[in-house]
């Protein structure tokens, strides 16, 4: 499912407007990687999903509850401890990552060390939710990453929490033209789409794309084969294009993209030609809905495989018992022993005891 940086930042727009001062009704973890605020909002677009699924890592508000898979699982008995009764007091992303801040005001005065911060890291498998204190040590996380499990991180209770090793520490959304233009200059033989990544945080490939769309240009062109206009023309999309995202002006969108239903946070020129560009009034809600079926499809599709691999498994052995049975049933090992039976005790009286073998007649 597509949740890029843009359509994080739409989201948290969404979020922030809505959720900010609201009061954390109940927090619940209705699946293993997937956590619920239940908030005191008017309205039905009162819970904040947060997951960190590997296919459909996300957050967003919801007008209802995910269903709960039936398990329990340890987070949600420190959630409920720690975030029923605090006030959302700041929504935020962390430059123009996949990562964003969650500050809490806490109003239960018997928490010794309370949770003041939810970060949640939409990284694919990497996904992550973690929960601070007011000095930034994770409390409690949805994954528990030990240094056999990496190398590069860990997160852990009681440890400082550090940023996700991804991003390069540029916010796009205040580059200037000349600082574009600088950055692609450092990276003349990658192509334009790979260099905006490795120069600027969260620039996915249908961002890339759709920049360099705009600003007429092949998405995979070196940057070493590009003019002094074109750079010039590509470092004016791309501002222009991040300054309407940091000014909020969103025009959600839905369409139906290579893999089925999709969204996006502004109309996508560059696919135009292909899909329709939807506007919608909400693109909390358009991710919630895509995710839902796509997780329909995803446990259909899993269902699918499941008993398909079953009636395979039944054919094939159904297939070596018919096997024995049509060997057990095959008359001519039957008919040659009986022949040589009988063969045998015509010439009994040439056999002597002690005898290893014999030749008989016929």
């Amino acid at each position: 499912m597509l949740y890029d940086s843009t359509i994080m930042a739409c989201c948290l727009d969404e979020i922030a407007e809505a959720a900010v001062g609201a009061t954390i009704r109940e927090f619940r973890q209705p699946r293993k990687l997937a956590v619920v605020l239940e908030l005191d909002l008017p309205g039905p677009s009162r819970y904040l999903t947060l997951s960190a699924e590997a296919e459909r890592a996300r957050m967003h508000l919801a007008d209802v509850s995910p269903k709960p898979s039936g398990d329990s699982y340890p987070l949600e008995a420190f959630g409920r401890k720690h975030l029923r009764g605090s006030r959302i007091a700041g929504v935020h992303q962390q430059g123009f990552d996949r990562v964003a801040r969650i500050d809490l005001e806490v109003r239960n005065p018997r928490l010794i060390d309370p949770v003041t911060t939810l970060v949640v890291e939409l990284m694919g498998k990497h996904s992550n939710i973690l929960l601070l204190n007011n000095v930034d040590t994770v409390l409690e996380a949805l994954k528990h990453i030990t240094p056999e499990l990496s190398r590069a991180r860990t997160v852990l209770p009681h440890q400082e929490y550090e940023p996700p090793p991804t991003a390069v520490g540029t916010d796009p959304k205040g580059a200037t033209p000349s600082e574009v233009i600088d950055a692609l200059s450092q990276r003349e033989e990658m192509p334009v789409g790979r260099a905006l990544g490795r120069s600027f945080d969260g620039i996915s490939r249908i961002l890339a794309e759709e920049v360099a769309f705009r600003a007429g240009m092949d998405v995979d062109r070196t940057v070493d084969s590009l003019q002094a206009r074109e750079r010039e023309r590509l470092a004016d999309t791309f501002t222009a294009l991040m300054a309407d995202m940091a000014a909020g002006r969103w025009h959600p969108v839905e369409f139906e993209g290579r893999r089925g239903p999709s969204h996006y946070g502004f109309p996508l020129r560059h696919l135009e030609s292909e899909a329709e560009m939807r506007p919608v009034d909400s693109l909390c809600h358009a991710v919630a809905h895509h995710a839902e079926a796509d997780r329909e499809r995803g446990e259909t599709s899993s269902r699918r495989a499941e008993v398909t691999g079953a009636i395979r498994s039944a054919l094939e052995k159904l297939g070596k018992r018919i096997g024995d049975l049509d060997r057990q049933s095959d008359p001519a090992p039957a008919d040659e022993a009986r022949h040589r039976a009988e063969a045998l005790a015509a010439s009994m009286h040439t056999l002597r005891p002690g005898m290893d073998s014999a030749t008989v007649p016929d």
